[in-house]
């Protein structure tokens, strides 16, 4: 059933609404509800549905408009002073159960005052609760404050509608935040805390959204939060010359109105370290007709910041512009705007170069296989969840193994964002399996790729090396990251299984290939289902080239000895993806005792091998399964690069962009 509510404005003057905060309306998800703001008189001349990002339908008619809502959400139509601003939440039902220890505010309107909770309490305002108050935590551990309800500050002369205290274990999450009207005020103000968590909040203030201060804050994540504010977006300000600030990360967050900065530090004779604030919606009205937009400002002693993914919103953007002063320290910009560097102060100013970070995914997709008729083994049945999995992984550069054309063009379809080289091996064009490699348009150009084949005709489309069941091929892409401008010479193959020494000749052959061809100074990658496992005779010519197993230097391995397995067999629910994790913790130990007790357990023979000294900061298999039907009879197995910055110490590119190689196949000449 559609629910229209309407929100009546006459010469300007909002009349309706009377029982929530200053124009604003709660809604419920899952309902259609058709919002109509209705104006007789004919639309202002300045319409905008805040945030920019919104989703929902809109339409503009000549006296009205009109959303259609039905899914959680938060937005405000603002009309340029022409009309008071309407803030709309679609909130998603009330399931708490309450306990007798609950500060409960019910839907309606509350006189509440000041709100001071005892530790191990949970305040929660319930959707349909208008708060009128201000909420301060202060000294008290465990205290949460969620629900969907409304804290209206507005009207309380306070400094901050919500304040965190000298306090740790703090969870705030899903509820609407109106701060004091006084100039200046805070909505969320976090002082001297740990282990604080914000998540799913909208904040409106007057001066900062959200302040970090003190002398020592520790481990806050704030997430998937919207700000409109007239000043700073987030703040940081540590006092005192041993303050201490570290462990805070700032993600997802949406900024509707901000005329001041996204973030700023200010913490000029402290330490900061492992801040990171990533995934920022900026819109960009409020600056049209500015010089320049800010994204930040750092002052530190010995910063370690990250600022990553900041993505502007609207038309007409300004030029972009960061402010430093004192850093010595390490400052990362990544996937952000291109933007030019503003110093202030008198500290030692670094330049600031973006830093890089690639994910690499190898995937052994399992070819068609007549003789299986499984139908959980089909591709119709397991593309979806293929697609499904490398979309969760977010790959930058992927290699495949055994897909055949019918596949590779449900994939080109599934993924337009990736390029692809890459040949099939019998013929030396469409006919047999490819083992292509993918990559993001978006953050690479790619300025030579080929294929060989692993046979001592190497030029020789179809060819086999003496003694193998198929033709063995590896395909080869030189790119060029465009952040930092590394070169990286990735090298995909899938070798014999026959035996350890047909495998050693066929690997043999790659890293002549590599040491004759790759630009000098790029990041070698080999990729691949070797089909054997690390230590074996047959990857000996890896360990003499000075390649190195990303399992093996990786910085932080996860999940401990699953890192190191990959299923190779096709395993039904005979053999349930939720029991391997829990078998593999109870057997412990090392590889052979887990083989041991586990004799259907696969082998690790999809590997990652990179050039000695690349930073690896994640690696492992993605497990990701459909009650116990795994995508593929191989787990996907990825490795996180850092490439470091960019800057004139990078390698230059010595090729031509798009340079083909060209090699004789059974139908004259091709190249690719």
């Amino acid at each position: 059933m559609k629910k229209t509510v309407v929100f009546a404005f006459t010469c300007g003057l909002f009349v309706g609404l009377a029982a929530a905060a200053p124009a604003c309306r709660q809604l419920e998800a899952g309902l259609p509800h058709e919002v109509v703001l209705p104006f007789p008189q004919g639309l202002p001349k300045t319409v905008r549905v805040l945030p920019l990002s919104f989703a929902g339908d809109v339409a503009y008619e000549t006296n009205a408009v009109r959303l259609c809502l039905k899914d959680p959400v938060r937005l405000r139509v603002d009309f340029g002073g022409d009309a008071p601003s309407q803030t709309v939440f679609v909130r998603p039902r009330d399931t708490v159960t309450l306990r007798s220890t609950d500060l409960y505010f019910a839907p309606g309107t509350h006189q509440a005052g000041e709100i001071v909770p005892k530790a191990g309490t949970r305040v929660i305002l319930a959707r349909g609760a208008v708060v009128r108050g201000t909420i301060r935590v202060r000294r008290a551990d465990g205290v949460s404050v969620v629900g969907g309800g409304i804290l209206d500050a507005t009207d309380s002369g306070a400094d901050a509608a919500l304040a965190v205290e000298d306090s740790s274990d703090v969870q705030v999450s899903g509820i609407q935040v109106f701060s004091p009207s006084r100039s200046g005020s805070v909505g969320l103000s976090l002082s001297d805390v740990s282990q604080v968590a914000v998540r799913g909040v909208f904040v409106q203030a007057t001066g900062e959204a959200i302040r970090l201060t003190g002398g020592r804050v520790r481990n806050v994540t704030v997430a998937d939060v919207d700000l409109d504010c007239g000043g700073t977006n987030v703040s940081v300000v540590a006092t005192g010359a041993n303050a201490d600030v570290r462990g805070v990360s700032v993600q997802s967050c949406r900024l509707w109105d901000a005329l001041g900065l996204p973030v700023s530090i200010n913490a000029a004779g402290a330490d900061v370290r492992t801040l990171t604030f990533s995934d920022f919606e900026l819109d960009v009205k409020p600056y049209s007709g500015r010089t320049e937009l800010p994204l930040f400002a750092v002052a530190a002693r010995r910063p370690e910041i990250a600022f990553r993914r900041f993505r502007l919103l609207g038309d007409k953007l300004p030029p972009v512009a960061a402010v430093e002063s004192q850093l010595p320290g390490t400052v990362v910009a990544e996937d952000l705007p291109a933007f030019a560097l503003r110093t202030a102060g008198a500290g030692a100013v670094r330049v600031l170069h973006p830093r890089a970070y690639v994910k690499v995914v190898t995937s052994n997709v399992k070819c068609p296989a007549p003789w299986d008729t499984t139908p959980q083994h089909h591709w119709t049945a397991r593309s979806p969840r293929l697609f499904a999995q490398w979309r969760t992984m977010h790959p930058d550069i992927l290699s495949l193994q055994e897909p055949v054309k019918a596949y590779l063009d449900e994939i080109a379809a599934a993924f337009p964002e990736l390029a692809r080289v890459g040949v099939a091996r019998e013929d030396g064009r469409e006919e047999g399996e490819f083992g292509p490699v993918l990559w993001r348009r978006d953050r690479f150009d790619c300025v030579r790729h080929g294929t060989f084949w692993l046979s001592e005709t190497s030029e020789t489309a179809g060819s086999k090396y003496p003694g193998a069941s198929h033709p063995r091929i590896c395909t080869f892409a030189y790119l060029r990251e465009r952040v930092t401008g590394r070169l990286l010479a990735v090298y995909n193959t899938h070798t014999s299984y026959v035996s350890d020494d047909i495998c050693r000749a066929q690997l043999g052959i790659i890293v002549r290939h590599m040491a004759a061809n790759a630009p000098e100074g790029a990041v070698r990658i080999l990729t691949g289902d070797l089909n054997f496992e690390a230590g074996r005779r047959a990857l000996a010519p890896l360990a003499s080239a000075g390649l190195v197993n990303a399992d093996d230097v990786c910085a932080v391995p996860l999940d401990g000895l699953w890192n190191s397995v990959t299923l190779y067999r096709f395993y039904p629910r005979s053999f349930p993806a939720e029991g391997v994790r829990r078998r593999l913790a109870v057997v412990g130990g090392d590889l052979a005792s887990v083989r041991a007790a586990l004799p259907d357990l696969g082998s690790r023979i999809d590997h990652i091998f990179l050039s000695p000294g690349v930073t690896v900061t994640a690696c492992g298999v993605d497990d990701t399964n459909d009650g116990g039907w795994y995508p593929s009879d191989h787990m996907p197995k990825f490795a996180v690069l850092d490439l470091g910055v960019g800057g004139d110490s990078a390698p230059r590119w010595p090729l031509r962009t798009g340079a083909p190689l060209s090699c004789r196949t059974r139908r004259g000449s091709v190249s690719f």
